[in-house]
């Protein structure tokens, strides 16, 4: 309900999000807004509302992240070069009230990210999938995004994306992509020390060269 002169209504996507099970989003990250209904006189009959989601939903799926025994993922992070996360402000116009999505009219608030991070709702262990919630944004070809996947053993496992094409992020709308992580090693993992092999032993107090030595 908009009384008086109001000008500029709010809107936040939490740029943490958690949700409740696999294969949803965060209920705090969904926005749905109402189509204005402007009548001349009091309604005697029931008035129907019209609904439209204002977020874009993302669906990520990470293949081929090679975990080290016994660890899982417990969250992700979606990064991209504009901001898709935090609290933003739209303008309030003919389109808002007349119910034209998406609005033209959103400008960038503080504070702004330009991530996503979910907690998954279920630890994993193999190729999964997840939902995000961002703000409509459109990623041009040649974009550079990366992906932060964290374990419970603390590892982290980053992979940076150099998008081939146009990623349309739209309201109400979900787009699809997947991450391949073959290959991608835990930052966090102590590296393995080589094994420095003897260059001589010893028999009867006398070094040997192990290269030229033979006994029995």
């Amino acid at each position: 309900s908009i009384n008086g002169a109001a000008t500029y209504l709010a809107f936040s996507v939490p740029n943490n999000q958690a949700p409740t099970a696999m294969n949803t989003y965060d209920p705090t990250a969904d926005l749905i807004l109402s189509k204005g209904v402007s009548l001349a006189t009091q309604p005697t009959e029931t008035v129907n509302f019209e609904m439209a989601r204002m977020t874009a939903l993302a669906k990520v799926t990470i293949k081929n992240l090679a975990l080290a025994a016994g660890d899982a993922v417990k969250s992700v992070n979606f990064i991209c070069p504009k901001n898709i996360s935090g609290k933003m402000t739209n303008i309030l116009t003919d389109d808002i009230i007349a119910g034209n999505y998406p609005l033209a009219g959103m400008k960038d608030s503080s504070p702004v990210y330009n991530n996503v991070t979910v907690t998954l709702p279920e630890a994993q262990t193999g190729d999964f999938s997840y939902y995000m919630s961002v703000w409509p944004v459109t990623l041009d070809a040649g974009s550079a995004c990366t992906v932060v996947v964290a374990t419970n053993n603390g590892g982290v496992y980053t992979k940076e994306i150099t998008l081939p094409k146009v990623m349309e992020l739209t309201s109400g709308n979900i787009t699809a992509f997947t991450v391949n992580m073959a290959g991608i090693k835990d930052s966090n993992a102590t590296p393995e020390q080589p094994v420095e092999q003897p260059k001589y032993v010893t028999v009867a107090g006398i070094k040997w060269a192990t290269g030229n030595l033979q006994y029995e």
